[in-house]
């Protein structure tokens, strides 16, 4: 059985550091430990609790926020099958899903807060983010499961933007994730070329921080950063045709 968590708003309150992690089995192309979901990962402070030499965190359970507790970012490309004759099959990929695994099922019991992918998507610094807005949220934050792709690099394909994306993120209580699922058939077709199959994703790091109008900190958790991940690797082999064949 999970444990309990402090809220939001007191954990950002008050942090009482005490207790010992719990194990909740997750698996990733990043994976990250459980109960140090705390606002010292990643702010420089962590150091001051514990040696930290794997640059993962330091677990504070109970003093963690379980919905922001990262434990895992997978990437997958999503595919359709579309047979060939009789026996072949011809893989063709429809897109790109950022997988956001938590401790508990993603959500705010206070201010706004930012799922974030940072990567280097094909070449563009980006942010690939999604806002779950809590009842201490601004008017101003984005809307509920919005997903941006902050596009950080003149050469991105929008420039230095922030761009809305026209499709929401969706969060499983039963997985304890959040997903940003960019299908092809959704995106421009400049987009789309940062995405398709032979596209990298480089310097992938996720975080989770909160949202306070204009501002966009304290950060609560984060993990390591990944190696490159190619779009399309994670497909299976096409299945060559042997029987009426087109």
């Amino acid at each position: 059985m999970l444990k309990r968590f402090a809220p939001l708003t007191a954990l950002i309150a008050a942090l009482a550091l005490s207790g010992a992690a719990w194990a909740h089995p997750v698996a990733g192309f990043i994976e990250d430990i459980e109960g140090d979901a705390n606002l010292l990962n990643g702010q420089g402070l962590i150091e001051i609790v514990a040696p930290d030499p794997t640059g993962q965190g330091v677990a504070t359970a109970p003093a963690s926020y379980g919905p922001a507790d990262l434990r895992a970012i997978d990437l997958k490309t999503t595919f359709n099958a579309i047979p060939v004759g009789d026996d072949g099959i011809d893989y063709q990929a429809t897109g790109v899903q950022v997988i956001v695994k938590t401790e508990t099922m993603p959500m705010s019991d206070g201010p706004t807060l930012i799922y974030r992918v940072n990567a280097n998507v094909d070449g563009c610094n980006s942010f690939l983010q999604a806002f779950l807005r809590g009842p201490a949220a601004a008017p101003t934050d984005p809307a509920e499961k919005a997903i941006q792709w902050r596009q950080l690099d003149s050469g991105c394909p929008d420039g230095v933007a922030t761009t809305t994306m026209p499709f929401p993120a969706t969060v499983s209580a039963e997985e304890s994730s959040l997903t940003m699922n960019f299908e092809y058939s959704k995106l421009t077709p400049a987009q789309r070329a940062y995405l398709d199959p032979g596209s990298f994703l480089m310097t992938v790091q996720g975080s989770v921080r909160t949202q306070f109008g204009v501002l966009t900190a304290p950060q609560i958790d984060q993990t390591i950063i990944g190696d490159e991940w190619e779009v399309g690797s994670d497909m299976p082999a096409d299945v060559p045709c042997t029987t009426n064949c087109p």
